[in-house]
């Protein structure tokens, strides 16, 4: 007999908070398995605490059944949603400002109002229902998932939903979510913070149905692939599986 393995789910990268920085310092290095949403949060074990051999990435997942594609909505409002303190509406706003566009923000978060405004700006700050966040992706036209810089994967909730309901995305290019998309098949990838390009993105993308249908049409394929329910329940049992012969085969020196 050996010991029960013990393995943690994610970690919480910003330490602001100093109960969880303390309780991470202690788990992290002590558990056996470490199973990751991103890629990006091995290099971050690493340096930050010299155990990134111990780990593997799981990804995010999304439930395709329920998030899956509607009719196209061509004339639909621009769509964007976040409350996490990563998401950057502030650049959105400044890009979308001087545009004859409809913007939905789903947000509890501030909005800056900017002077000479063109764009349609409608913020919604209740919680919703599921079924009633599933229909704000469906009418939109295309989704916004602006991000600053950060060591999470903000935003990987809206990536997902989006790309499984068939929706073209504009990300930003935060190295934790570059997991869960391609540029030019899935999405379109711009700079933090650069509010030029992401006005540029979307004015292509606002014009340009044919394109927001063929980035539909790429992020729903890999959500399948990648993403789904089943593809996670698969690739996680398979890695607890080779945890376990692992240990089995430690602790008989086989």
């Amino acid at each position: 007999m050996y010991a029960p393995l013990i393995a943690m789910w994610d970690i919480v990268p910003e330490e602001n908070w100093k109960p969880r920085k303390f309780l991470q310092n202690i788990v992290l290095p002590r558990v056996d398995h470490l199973f990751l949403l991103s890629s990006n949060q091995q290099n971050y074990i690493e340096k930050r605490w010299g155990c990134g051999a111990k780990t593997s990435v799981v990804y995010q997942h999304i439930d395709a059944e329920f998030y899956r594609p509607e009719a196209p909505a061509p004339d639909g409002p621009i769509f964007a949603i976040g409350d996490d303190a990563g998401r950057d509406f502030d650049t959105l706003i400044r890009a979308v400002n001087s545009l004859d566009v409809h913007l939905v923000a789903k947000t509890r978060k501030h909005l800056i109002d900017l002077p000479d405004r063109r764009a349609r700006i409608d913020q919604i700050s209740e919680r919703l229902s599921h079924t009633d966040l599933r229909k704000l992706y469906a009418d939109a036209k295309f989704v916004v998932v602006p991000t600053y810089q950060t060591e999470n994967v903000s935003g990987v909730g809206s990536v997902l939903e989006s790309m499984a309901m068939g929706k073209a995305i504009i990300v930003t290019d935060n190295p934790p979510l570059r997991d869960f998309f391609v540029d030019g098949e899935t999405a379109i990838v711009v700079p933090a913070g650069d509010e030029a390009a992401l006005r540029e993105a979307i004015v292509h993308l606002n014009d340009n149905p044919e394109k927001c249908l063929a980035l539909g049409q790429g992020g729903r394929a890999m959500v399948e692939k990648k993403f789904s329910n089943p593809v996670l329940g698969t690739r996680l049992a398979q890695q607890i599986r080779t945890l376990v012969e692992s240990k089995s085969r430690e602790s008989t020196g086989g």
